[in-house]
């Protein structure tokens, strides 16, 4: 059987994979078609992973014709994209959402707090998503869709630091942003979903973590 990384490039030179839609759905039969794909395709991940995750047995799994998900994804990995993109959507408007409860007046621990423990939840309520990040992190095809959800998640983190009065430059604001981002998706990689007295510990973990580097650049703001 072939893996993941083996479907997505033969020659690293030459190939690029399509992972594009084919059609874009309009209307409201298609769109319940591809919320059908992209659903079940996400408790497919959950459940064998992205190698244990075929356009036949999803096909089968959805109650659909193969050639259904052919119109709208050319290949699997296709499909991971897009569940990938919704995934990274949702979390980001839960950032933002999170974000919106802190007015500048909050200090920002609380408000570090608050952005994380959205974040930390939505992780234990989307299907598929550990499979979903190692599939974006193993696979050259759709590394780009990590690094764009990383990167807009920094984004949005940036505009947060500036509004609290951290000092600096709008591109030191997005650097330190964006290194918050890689520590949190790098302690979030095992998120235990199942146990959460495990979680509750992570959770506390990468609070801890963040908070002691943002300490380095958000608390004589407070002072």
């Amino acid at each position: 059987q072939c893996s993941l990384l083996c479907e997505a490039l033969v020659d690293e030179r030459n190939a690029q994979v399509d992972v594009g839609r084919r059609v874009t759905p309009v209307q409201q039969r298609a769109l319940a078609t591809v919320d059908l794909i992209l659903d079940t395709a996400a408790q497919m991940l959950e459940e064998v992973g992205a190698d244990g995750l075929t356009t036949k047995a999803l096909a089968a799994r959805a109650n659909i014709r193969v050639r259904s998900i052919y119109r709208y994804f050319p290949n699997k990995l296709a499909v991971i994209q897009a569940v990938a993109e919704r995934v990274a959507e949702r979390q980001k408007v839960v950032l933002q959402v999170a974000t919106r409860r802190s007015d500048n007046d909050t200090p920002w621990r609380i408000a570090l707090r608050r952005e994380l423990r959205a974040l930390v939840d939505s992780f234990g309520t989307e299907p598929g998503l550990a499979a979903v990040r190692k599939a974006m992190q193993t696979s050259p095809a759709l590394k780009h869709v990590h690094t764009d959800a990383n990167d807009e998640i920094a984004r949005l983190w940036a505009g947060d630091l500036a509004s609290r009065g951290m000092a600096g430059p709008p591109k030191q604001h997005l650097s330190v942003a964006r290194t918050a981002v890689k520590i949190a998706s790098a302690l979030l990689e095992n998120f235990p979903r199942e146990d959460a007295e495990a979680r509750e510990a992570q959770f506390a973990e990468l609070y801890l973590v963040l908070e002691s580097y943002l300490a380095n650049y958000l608390d004589s703001q407070d002072s």
